[in-house]
């Protein structure tokens, strides 16, 4: 019952994006596996889909103006990261 309020749901939301913008800085240089495979010399790593997506000087400033901020969107990277961190399938439905 105590779980089931805003509070506890905008909690939960902070403690993902602090999670994500740490996985985003530890694989920042990694390449974004999308299941479809890259071409040689052709990669996309985290950090350069952060800066071609939001106009970012690196992840770290990705992270501070998107990843951390409440109420910002950084839908792009959390639907991809999301379930990297949290080990399993995550659907998103609207309502």
């Amino acid at each position: 019952h105590e779980f089931n309020k805003e509070r506890s749901d905008r909690a939960l939301i902070l403690c993902l994006r602090h999670l994500i913008a740490q996985f985003l800085r530890q694989h920042a240089r990694d390449p974004v596996v999308t299941g479809s495979g890259h071409e040689s010399g052709n990669v996309l790593t985290y950090e350069s889909w952060a800066i071609a997506i939001s106009g970012a000087k690196n992840i770290d400033d990705y992270c501070e103006q998107y990843v951390y901020v409440m109420n910002k969107d950084a839908a792009d990277h959390v639907q991809h990261v999301c379930p990297r961190v949290l080990r399993t399938v995550v659907r998103i439905c609207m309502v």
